[in-house]
């Protein structure tokens, strides 16, 4: 387990954060048993948890041995935990392992089955019976139960042996009653942490951090570069990086759209694939004639390596007006990346692009070779109508997109996309 922690924690570090989403999925359940077991809540666990990954995603960096990925964020969990005792003054328990908070929760007492069901909620007589218990017996019940963690997992989380969380388990079930024991099992499986867990958490957090908050970070650079080649377009911001699905299955359709590399967070939203949805809603918001610029963060599950990566900054230009012309919009882009790249060799080549016609990927020629540097294309008639809401036969739309990362790569002589991030 720890080879294998050390391996995503290393992944996650060069910028693979489907490699941080391994992390939340193998050790939700832990952090969220942790949590009720210290805080007795359920919904407030779900919170907690949510931190805690938070947390250890920004934190990573200090973690000086990968391997020891599990205990150390075993040691965020209770912090996290404290922290929250702090803020809503429930409990004085700066110290977990104090003899009076143990005392404090043995005291509470069980009632009768019968009598349970008529006082109070189900969930909450649950994590009254557990409180009777010792604080390490209980730990286990929950981590056990929670989310149906091995002896084997519970050993290694806790840093203690498999043979002590068998005789932690087989004392916590002598202690509660047989029908209470039936109760806790059902009430801790209806209460675990499903897939959509793990997909909230990478989801949020892929908005931390934001290189382009960073001053003289190199993709600033080539940001601002980019906005002093362009000087007509309007800057606007790229909106929230969580968008409907339904919007970008508008603008790709469905085959294209089955065809790209989405990352869903559930059934109904995704990660931004593009900043194209909010470029057209803003347009379609305004009145013509418009000349857009936004740079984002998007996300796309490709293959993490020196040259693609599952987060990039995309730039795009949108420019709509009355009968644009096809040459004066290329000018414009061949000026742009003579500016901001210094180089005059451009080929312009033919590119299937489900939401424009024509469409184009620019190739610039380096060292011997050509390599593809962006895509262009002209928005078709129906995005154009349906979604932008203009007259097709009276409005030409013309738009870009580009990697931040791929310019900046090219400019500088950087071979690894994943040195953004270190």
């Amino acid at each position: 387990m720890s080879d294998s922690d050390a391996s995503l924690v290393q992944a996650t570090l060069a910028g693979d954060t489907n490699a941080f989403g391994q992390l939340v999925r193998k050790y939700q359940g832990a952090v969220y048993g942790i949590a009720v077991h210290i805080i007795g809540d359920f919904t407030e666990a779900q919170d907690i948890a949510q931190e805690v990954f938070i947390k250890a995603y920004i934190d990573l960096w200090r973690l000086r041995t990968p391997a020891k990925f599990a205990s150390w964020l075993h040691g965020i969990t209770v912090n996290v935990c404290k922290m929250w005792y702090r803020k809503h003054k429930r409990l004085e328990m700066l110290n977990l392992d104090h003899p009076e908070a143990h005392q404090a929760l043995e005291q509470q007492t069980i009632e009768a089955p019968d009598e349970i069901y008529e006082s109070q909620e189900l969930s909450q007589i649950v994590l009254k019976a557990l409180s009777n218990l010792s604080e390490k017996n209980r730990l286990v019940v929950t981590l056990y139960y929670l989310d149906g963690l091995t002896q084997c997992d519970i050993s290694e989380f806790l840093n203690v042996s498999v043979t002590t969380v068998e005789t932690r388990l087989y004392r916590a079930r002598n202690q509660l009653k047989e029908e209470m024991m039936d109760m806790v099992e059902r009430v801790l499986e209806e209460n675990k942490l499903g897939e959509e867990f793990s997909n909230k958490v990478v989801a949020e957090l892929l908005t931390k951090p934001r290189l382009l908050d960073i001053p003289n970070h190199p993709l600033t650079q080539m940001w601002k570069s980019i906005q002093t080649a362009l000087p007509e377009y309007t800057v606007v911001k790229a909106g929230p990086e969580i968008e409907p699905i339904d919007i970008n299955k508008r603008i790709l359709g469905e085959e294209g759209y089955s065809q790209a590399s989405i990352i869903e967070v559930d059934t109904i939203r995704m990660l931004r694939y593009h900043t194209t949805p909010m470029l057209l809603q803003i347009a379609h918001d305004q009145s013509p004639p418009l000349r857009l610029l936004s740079v984002g963060r998007c996300f796309r599950d490709d293959r993490v390596c020196e040259k693609s990566n599952k987060i990039f900054h995309q730039v795009e230009g949108l420019w709509l007006n009355v009968a644009i012309d096809e040459a004066t919009f290329r000018q414009l882009i061949d000026k742009m990346l003579q500016d901001v790249l210094d180089i005059t060799e451009l080929r312009w080549r033919r590119s299937d692009v489900p939401y424009v016609i024509p469409g184009w990927e620019v190739d610039v020629y380096m060292a011997g070779e050509w390599l593809p540097i962006m895509g262009a294309g002209c928005m078709t008639p129906d995005v154009l109508k349906k979604i932008v809401g203009c007259d097709p036969e009276r409005f030409t739309c013309y738009g870009f997109g580009l990697s931040l990362e791929r310019f900046t790569m090219i400019k500088r002589g950087i071979k690894d996309i994943r040195d953004f991030w270190k």
